[in-house]
């Protein structure tokens, strides 16, 4: 059968002008990870391709992830970050921090991998059907078209394909939960000045004030309960069971942590929109229907609160940044009205192994397919990208003649103590993430 297959051809660096012999490196997904690690390889000198599910215009992912300077050293190395920075696609931060928006920087280090190569590395709507281990490891390629292809014994094989790899279940490589599933609410807000003329000036300053009494009730609250009830960081009173993640239309997300109490409200608001839209989409009557935009009008005047209680923290933020930093306090803007929200659910969860073997062939397991973290922690970008180094250092020893073996079990042990850390993180946001304790 694999003789019949077309043969996805492994891409050459232009650089590279041959001497030793360089491992093939076959990277599936296109994301941060496999991108940065395809980097990685080519600028090694090794043979890469790229197989990604997604269409090449699929990429919308507009949301912000802040770089920390480890990852921005990183991405010094092949241009990535003075791309960016060239083309204004970062904001700098002053604490040497920067932050971009995903679908900016996975376009960065495109640019940089088509830079490496004068063929085409990325094989867009494609995905990994079979694996085939008898004597050789072969990959099976299915297309959208239905066609099949074959990557032939490839040396490497970087799993980046996110949470729900289906080449971590090929590999039989099941999800361990680490931390259990909780409601989020995803909250976009509109953009454009909501205050304009007098009238809606003073309506501003009476909802600031509405809205700032009530976050002080509720950190009052909170204060007493953390001085006089001694709870621990890691008490269960004080663990965030939900998260509030609103986007801003500069594209930042501002968070608060939802206790138990809060977040069980929040599930039932959205199981009883779901309930009503089912039964108005199997019955289509009035009554259904009114009942349908009654639900939806509770559940987002419950979202709308904790919107607008987080703005009160982020005036807060505001007045004392004017103070320090000899800036306006209007020049952040005034309430911005809420366009859109959706409540899931995100947990934290790990593959069960980091790497796997078979034949001439090793399996190394990266980014979302290796570990998720909450949404708290914002550090799945950076580990990300930083991982893929270690990928190319396991990649390189082996060109160097070092033990494959030996190099694997590096690479498990230092994969194994970045999900930890990433997982302790996630469970320290959790304790100490703005919870509302009430």
């Amino acid at each position: 059968m694999i003789s019949e297959l077309n043969r996805i051809q492994f891409t050459q660096p232009t650089h590279y002008q041959g001497g030793e012999r360089k491992s093939t490196v076959a990277i599936l997904g296109a994301g941060p990870a496999g991108l940065a690690a395809a980097i990685g390889a080519l600028l090694d000198g090794n043979p890469t391709v790229i197989i990604e599910k997604r269409s090449e215009k699929a990429s919308k992912r507009t949301n912000t992830v802040a770089l920390s300077t480890t990852t921005i050293e990183l991405l010094k190395r092949g241009g990535v970050y003075q791309g960016m920075l060239k083309d204004n696609l970062i904001y700098p931060e002053t604490d040497g921090h920067c932050s971009v928006r995903i679908n900016d920087l996975e376009a960065a280090l495109k640019k940089v991998i088509a830079s490496l190569t004068d063929q085409p590395v990325i094989h867009y709507d494609s995905k990994v059907k079979e694996i085939q281990a008898d004597g050789q490891t072969n990959l099976i390629i299915e297309h959208a078209d239905g066609n099949l292809s074959t990557i032939e014994n490839p040396e490497f094989v970087i799993n980046a394909e996110g949470p729900k790899s289906t080449t971590n279940e090929l590999l039989g490589n099941r999800r361990i939960e680490v931390l259990s599933k909780v409601p989020v609410i995803a909250a976009t807000l509109k953009d454009g000045r909501n205050i304009q003329g007098i009238f809606s000036f003073f309506a501003a300053i009476g909802k600031t004030l509405y809205y700032t009494v009530a976050a002080v009730y509720y950190y009052v609250i909170y204060l007493f309960r953390l001085i006089f009830c001694s709870e621990s960081f890691f008490s269960p009173k004080r663990q965030v069971a939900g998260a509030l993640m609103l986007k801003t239309p500069g594209q930042h997300y501002i968070g608060m942590g939802f206790t138990k109490e809060k977040s069980e409200q929040l599930s039932a608001l959205n199981q009883a929109v779901n309930d009503k839209r089912a039964r108005y989409e199997k019955t289509k009557d009035a009554k259904a229907k009114q009942e349908l935009d009654s639900a939806e009008s509770e559940l987002r005047s419950f979202v709308n609160f904790w919107v607008n209680i987080s703005f009160c923290a982020i005036n807060a933020f505001a007045l004392i940044s004017s103070l320090t930093c000899n800036r306006s306090p209007f020049s952040y803007g005034g309430w911005r009205p809420l366009d859109k929200f959706e409540v899931t659910e995100i947990g934290a969860d790990k593959a069960e192994r980091t790497f796997y073997r078979k034949g001439n062939t090793a399996f190394l397991i990266t980014g979302d397919a290796l570990a998720t973290v909450d949404p708290t922690t914002g550090l799945g970008c950076n580990t990300a990208l930083q991982h893929a180094a270690h990928i190319q250092t396991v990649v390189s020893g082996r060109d160097r003649g070092e033990d494959l073996d030996q190099l694997l079990t590096s690479y498990k042990d230092d994969s194994e103590r970045v999900v930890r850390n990433i997982h302790y993180n996630s469970t320290f946001s959790r304790a100490t993430y703005r919870p509302d304790l009430v």
